[in-house]
């Protein structure tokens, strides 16, 4: 219905981007990533500053592994709105997936420290990538945070067991 209601405001309002953004994100969810993507820079040709719609172009770039073009839609949105924390966790996902790491940390670490953006999933990479940099410490704490989030990460217990000495490690091996 979401299709057929997005086309009908798009008819008749060629002009509404809300609409165009709209019909974009479902044709993401029908898989077809390259008309949304059409889509989206039809919405940024009538808003050019409409966030969202560079949001959804690259994260639809970023499902069809395009990163270095998602990153090159998020920089400027990113620079004309430094706090929109889901573009910034986006942009260090584009990194992270190139194993970028030193590049994805800064993005993640701003949006954790600054936007609060905190769940196990990104606790659980930020603390793969301290721990790949050697910085322990600071893995530990993210390994923790992550299974507080989620308690269900058997690697992550595996991880702490070898990162912790003693009692405090013996709980998680």
């Amino acid at each position: 219905s979401a299709y057929i209601s997005y086309r009908r405001a798009m008819l008749e309002d060629p002009e509404n981007a809300q609409a165009i953004v709209g019909y974009g994100n479902v044709l993401v969810i029908r898989n077809e990533r390259d008309s949304a993507i059409m889509m989206f820079n039809r919405a940024l040709e009538i808003s050019p500053d409409y966030k969202e719609a560079s949001y959804n172009k690259a994260l639809a770039m970023y499902d069809q592994k395009k990163y270095n073009e998602g990153i090159e839609v998020l920089q400027p949105v990113l620079d004309a709105n430094p706090d929109y924390y889901n573009a910034m966790l986006l942009m260090g996902d584009c990194y992270y997936i190139q194993k970028k790491f030193d590049e994805a940390i800064l993005w993640y670490e701003n949006a954790y420290q600054n936007g609060g953006m905190r769940s196990s999933m990104l606790c659980h990479i930020m603390a793969y990538i301290y721990d790949t940099k050697g910085e322990s410490d600071k893995a530990i704490n993210l390994y923790q945070e992550a299974l507080s989030y989620d308690s269900t990460i058997v690697d992550i217990y595996r991880r702490l067991g070898e990162l912790l000495p003693g009692e405090d490690g013996n709980f998680y091996r």
